[in-house]
């Protein structure tokens, strides 16, 4: 091209190309003036300066213009990209000016009329009058009777929908969306031709009879009318098929239905194959899109394919006398058995019959395989309950290979066959992988292989085991089994049965020789997947960290019970002999310990600023927490560990000191491998010591007497190098390394440090566990596990002083909330006489506690809890007059929840539904206002915290006890769970659901185990029975009904017994109700206290009349699908404008209260 786009114009030229101009009248250039004649035209440039030209300096544009002219141009584009609702312009046509009715008197007309349509007449004139038919069925046998083109029998069948749809319009006014005239035409298309097949069904049977015979049958007049009638339907279908007016969901499924009627038929019903196999065979590339559809497919052709083989080969068996038949299902199990299917199959396509069948099945088979190979993938999920489809494989059921089965004849197919030959390779490699679960090992000979699927089996155990219930299929005893080997076996004799199948040790086994054959290296994969599951992000639930320390400590029972001296004997060479991470291993030393630490050491996270990093962090505090208090892991030990070691002293060598990565410190060149590896096998996927320099490498006993020489040197280093920046003043120990929400802890950034602190050492990252890691503090032992921790971290003299007194002021500052002056004085009439709001910041508060370490946050909140427990114990026993304010317990409750106290918060609720009774029973002697007020708010509260952390009290069988019987002595005056209060109800609804979750836990240590089994049948027939959705109308509504007490209720006032008669008495009156509450919900959009004194009202009202739950349902689905029946709650719909966003965020406040 001579054309060159860099140098043509910017503008489009408007007139054309130069010297074309056309010529105009009056054109400025054939003025003759006397300028024009002296000097010739001359053109003047249309702006006063040539070089402002393209600049914006003369032009006054401001931000509002471009704001207005943006404006614009988004309104245009909300204009053009809206769709106009041709419904509202449409015009409006009578189908009467365009159809008439098909009947019997107008036979000859309708002939007629189809007889044009099968012609060439133009279909503008034939849709000026068309006939309509009542039935769709007569327009397919008229279609087919006069053998309509296909593109003029979709036209009359896209006019007839036409006519249909015009019709419903007009009779159904409401604005409701018509149903799918695509699903309504298929349905219809496809039983008409499935009738034909029916009626073809006898003459193809009897013609499979008389194959052997001489003569045979000839088809009647009806059946020859049902195959045209088949042919021409099939026909049409393919062809609306293709255009998209059908739904070609249901085509699919339709064929593979018609199909299965014949999965198991004798050779003499076979007959019907041969019309619908070809039929199957048209739809192949269609199947192959869906991998279900085409599974299912393959099925049926395998199984059916082998049935035929299996019956020629039973009618005609070998002489071999030890070949049998196979069974009608039956998979070929040898090479020769699949070699002489193939024959058979061969020699089958010499007859007639078979062919026909034999052909259109075999090359569906192949399609499929070279098409969607992975639907025919060998799968095994769902442990058998899954469908038998979705089991195995398709090729299982098929006779022999689909390479020989047979094939038309065509001159590629030598090379098909190599491309199935190498389609069907691919299916098994992938079949071999899902049998291993994907593991890289093929056939798991080696170690890594072996591991790989142990790890995958408990992975495997973890995510389908239920934590939610226990039952005898799922608890903590079935997950334990699927875990853990019993102790006397050796890992590496069957891998694939190492975690699924336990075979227990028989009776015979001495105890000396289970210590000799047990090694803790059989389980250190098990108990590293255990850890990195319970610290994971991708997977949900605090319950992770006290499963598994409750695993661990299962574990550690069963193998140190059997010995008599609670010790365990270790294979020479296995983790005891690390003598970096376990100095003079002590008898009392738990199983586990170096596996933790070596966990510790090399794979637990560090914090840093990512939000992935507080997580798993946070999850491996509330890990160690549960592993400390269930002794499966000794704070003492691994205090003495951090001391031999030197961990929590700086140096300047940063060699060694990398804390803030997951790797462990680098080991210096003079430390060998001997010194920094445990001589375990090559293969291992961890080892079970972290490499440390060859000086931190020296005995020390556990004696607290031998622990001062060692104290003495280490708090000289960390006086000298760390005290300049230990103020905090939360935690003076933490700030140098820490700054983030989490305990006040934030790592630096390596790219901010300069020249001067790059060769300073971070701190380890043992000097951030030991920090975070919390003690159980209602145990005697901690005294001296939380003085070595605090000498470790602070020293002795100032530093640790004010580390002290930073917690205790905070506490104090807590714990006044729980003092006389913030608490509730019954014996003033239940007033209190400072009121919190105004007196103590909760958030600053709440900032003030979450910038603790963890250790520090449950001191805290464990002090807190011991005085509330004590000023509620007090009045319960009669000896004060004070109670805590319910908020303020509930406030603690969020702290503690915060702190990721679980356990102690558990225990805290318990006794303190211990003594609600108690409670009660002084209140009602002190003839107080706050009777069955303030214990069942407080009640609300626990039951709260129950069902938040129903799965960790399920680990716990005391705690569910526990929580069971006393909640249980809280209702138990409870003689009716319909007339009741809400908060009655609530816990009523919590014990239904633990007694269910926990039945065979709770069925045979309940004292009172009858009577609950009279009161859970009633809560099943009102709290858990079918809810039907109320559907009153309009007439019944009385605006003002209850509205004083709708505008007056506030939460704590008592409601008049007189209004739950009413209520109990008449629907109208509940209909009223409900619409007046609903209609004031939507108006108060913005003030939350009204919108939660209109739930509980409304909650209270529902626990007295169960029936107005029904109502409550009924309005709520009227508000959400107001468009379906706009005559329900008609009232409410009319007030309530759904289309505003702050009535949405209103209702969902409210119903969620409701729930």
């Amino acid at each position: 091209m001579g054309f060159s786009y860099e140098k043509r114009p910017l503008k489009r030229p408007r007139l054309g190309p130069p010297d074309v101009y056309p010529q105009e009248p009056k054109q400025k250039e054939d003025e003759l003036t006397t300028i024009n004649v002296k000097h010739g035209f001359t053109t003047s440039l249309t702006i006063s300066d040539e070089h402002q030209h393209g600049t914006a300096r003369n032009y006054n544009i401001t931000a509002s213009k471009i704001g207005a002219f943006f404006n614009a141009i988004i309104n245009k584009k909300e204009e053009l990209n809206t769709l106009v609702d041709t419904g509202r312009k449409r015009l409006q046509i009578n189908p009467k000016d365009n159809f008439w009715p098909a009947t019997a008197r107008s036979k000859t007309t309708v002939e007629a009329w189809f007889k044009d349509l099968a012609g060439f007449k133009p279909l503008n004139i034939l849709s000026k009058k068309a006939p309509n038919f009542n039935k769709k069925e007569e327009i397919f046998m008229l279609l087919c009777e006069y053998n309509v083109p296909l593109i003029r029998a979709t036209w009359f069948i896209k006019l007839s929908s036409a006519y249909t749809i015009a019709v419903s319009e007009a009779k159904i006014k409401s604005k409701r969306q018509l149903p799918d005239p695509t699903l309504e035409w298929t349905s219809t298309l496809l039983k008409f031709t499935k009738e034909q097949l029916t009626k073809l069904q006898d003459y193809y049977q009897n013609t499979t009879l008389s194959m052997n015979s001489s003569h045979y049958l000839s088809m009647s007049e009806e059946q020859k009318v049902s195959l045209k009638q088949w042919n021409y339907c099939t026909t049409l279908i393919k062809y609306m098929y293709q255009e998209g007016l059908l739904d070609r969901q249901e085509v699919l499924q339709w064929i593979l239905d018609m199909l299965e009627r014949y999965k198991s038929s004798s050779n003499s019903e076979d007959g019907l194959l041969k019309v619908l196999s070809p039929l199957a065979l048209q739809y192949c590339s269609e199947f192959c899109q869906s991998e279900l559809l085409s599974r299912k497919l393959v099925y049926f052709c395998s199984r059916k394919l082998n049935s035929i083989c299996n019956s020629v080969i039973d009618l005609n068996p070998p002489q071999s006398p030890t070949s049998k038949g196979a069974s009608n299902n039956s998979v070929p199990s040898n090479s020769s058995s699949a070699t002489n299917a193939a024959s058979t199959l061969n020699d089958m396509m010499s007859c007639p019959h078979h062919r026909d069948i034999l052909l259109p099945l075999s090359c569906i088979i192949q399609v499929i395989l070279l098409e969607c190979p992975t639907s025919l993938i060998w799968n095994h999920s769902g442990g058998g309950k899954l469908p038998f489809v979705l089991n195995g494989s398709p090729l299982d059921y098929l006779p022999c290979s689909p390479v020989v089965l047979p094939m038309p004849q065509r001159t590629n197919n030598i090379l098909l066959r190599k491309q199935l030959k190498q389609a069907e390779e691919i299916v098994k490699i992938r079949s071999q992988a899902a049998e291993g679960r994907w593991c890289l090992d093929k056939f798991h000979k080696s170690s890594i292989g072996a591991k790989t699927i142990k790890i995958l089996n408990v992975l495997d155990a973890l995510d389908r085991h239920s934590f939610e219930r226990i039952d005898q299929n799922n608890s903590l005893d079935t997950l334990y089994n699927k875990i853990f080997l019993p102790p006397n076996s050796k890992d590496n004799s069957n891998p694939l049965l190492a975690v699924g199948n336990i075979s227990m040790p028989t009776e015979n086994e001495t105890l000396k020789d289970n210590r000799s054959e047990y090694n803790v290296e059989q389980d250190q994969i098990v108990v590293k997947v255990l850890c990195e599951w319970a610290l994971s992000n991708l997977r949900r639930g605090e319950h992770r960290g006290m499963a598994v320390a409750k695993l661990l400590d299962k574990r550690q029972a069963e193998i140190t019970g059997r010995e008599s001296d609670s010790s365990v004997e270790v294979v020479p060479g296995g983790p005891s002999e690390d003598k970096d991470s376990i100095v003079s291993t002590p008898a009392t030393l738990p199983l586990f310990q170096p596996l933790l630490m070596h966990f510790l050491d090399h794979d637990a996270p560090v914090l840093d600023n990512t939000s992935t990093s507080r997580t798993t962090f946070t999850n491996l505090v509330h890990l160690f927490t549960e592993l400390i208090r269930n002794d499966v892991f000794s704070h003492d030990a691994y205090m003495c560990t951090l001391i031999s070691r030197g961990d929590l002293q700086s140096t300047n060598n940063i060699g060694i000191c990398q804390p803030g990565s997951n790797k462990p410190a680098d080991t210096p060149s003079g430390a060998g491998p001997s010194q920094a590896q445990v001589h375990m096998e090559d293969d291992n996927l961890f080892d079970l010591k972290p490499n440390v320099p060859e000086h931190h490498s020296r005995h020390m006993d556990y004696d607290d007497s031998k622990i001062d020489d060692d104290l003495d040197k280490l708090l000289q280093h960390i006086k000298e190098e760390q005290q300049n920046s230990m103020d905090a003043p939360d935690s003076p120990k933490v700030e140098p390394f820490a700054g983030s929400s989490i305990g006040g802890l934030e790592s630096n950034d390596p790219s901010t440090n300069t020249n001067d602190n790059m060769y300073k050492c971070r701190p380890s990252r043992h000097l951030l566990y030991a920090t975070h890691f919390p003690l159980p503090l209602d145990e005697e032992t901690t005294s001296h596990d939380c003085n070595q921790r605090h000498v470790l971290l602070y020293g002795f003299g100032k530093m640790r002083d004010d580390a002290r007194h930073t917690i205790k002021r905070i506490s104090k500052d807590i714990c006044k909330l729980f003092s006389k002056k913030f608490s509730i004085d019954i014996a003033e009439g239940g007033k209190v006489k400072k009121h919190s709001r105004n007196e103590f910041n909760f958030e600053a508060t709440t900032a003030r506690v979450q910038n603790l370490s963890y250790f520090d946050q449950h001191v805290v909140t464990w002090q807190c809890s011991l005085n509330v427990l004590e000023a509620i114990n007090a009045f319960a026993t009669g000896n004060s007059n004070y109670l805590p304010v319910q908020e303020h317990v509930a406030f603690l409750f969020d702290l503690m929840e915060l702190a990721l106290n679980v356990n102690t918060l558990l225990d805290v609720c318990i006794q303190i539904l211990m003594d609600i009774p108690d409670v009660e029973a002084q209140l009602a002697a002190k003839g107080s206002s706050l009777v069955r007020i303030y214990t069942t708010s407080l009640v609300l509260y626990i039951v709260g915290v129950l069902r938040r952390y129903h799965c960790c009290l399920l680990l716990n069988q005391e705690q569910v006890v526990g929580a069971f019987e006393n909640l249980y002595r809280v209702v138990k005056h409870v003689s009716n769970p319909a007339d009741c209060l809400s908060v009655e109800r609530c816990v009523l609804s919590h014990l239904y659901d633990l007694y269910i979750s926990a039945a065979p836990l709770l069925k045979g240590r309940l004292p009172g185990a009858e009577p609950f089994n009279t009161l859970y049948t009633k809560i099943r027939q009102t709290l858990h029975a079918n809810l039907q959705p109320s559907t009153m109308t309009h007439g019944n509504w009385n605006s003002s009904y209850m509205n004083d007490l709708i505008m007056s209720y506030r939460r704590g006032c008592k409601i008049d017994p007189g209004w739950h008669r009413q209520l109990n008495e008449s629907q109208s009156n509940r209909y009223s109700l409900v619409c007046n509450v609903v209609i004031a919900v939507a108006t108060e959009t913005s003030d939350i206290e009204r919108l939660n004194d209109l739930a509980i009202l409304s909650a209270e009202l529902t626990a007295s009349c169960s029936s107005l739950a029904s109502e409550w349902l009924g309005v709520l689905m009227a508000l959400c699908c107001s468009s379906n029946n706009p005559i329900i709650f008609g009232e409410v719909l009319s007030r309530v404008d759904m289309s505003d966003i702050t009535v949405h965020n209103s209702l969902a406040l409210f119903t969620s209260i409701l729930v």
